[in-house]
């Protein structure tokens, strides 16, 4: 209930504002969620400003890896699809080269 509370208020202050410029329709439908969520574990060599070094190791930590789209500086602006797949061949071969 209190999900649905907070969406209707989401869809009354998007209303309020295509009205409040002008629009003259606004189409709503059933949508399901389309994000990519991404970030968080930055990737970097400096533990001070990342979270994951090169080799996918979470900095501090050897048997830990990261090899998503939380190692993302930020969203690309596409299906991040073929780059996280990219991201998981790279990091399965550095991790089986470390064993």
């Amino acid at each position: 209930p209190e999900d649905r509370n907070t969406q209707e208020k989401g869809f009354n202050a998007i209303h309020n504002i295509f009205n409040s410029t002008g629009a003259r329709e606004i189409v709503t439908g059933e949508i399901t969620i389309g994000l990519h969520l991404m970030g968080g574990l930055g990737i970097g060599s400096d533990p001070s400003r990342s979270v994951v070094n090169p080799e996918f190791r979470l900095h501090g930590r050897n048997n830990i890896f990261c090899a998503d789209s939380s190692i993302f500086p930020n969203a690309p602006g596409i299906n991040p699809s073929l780059t996280i797949m990219a991201l998981n061949k790279m990091a399965g071969e550095k991790i089986l080269r470390s064993l």
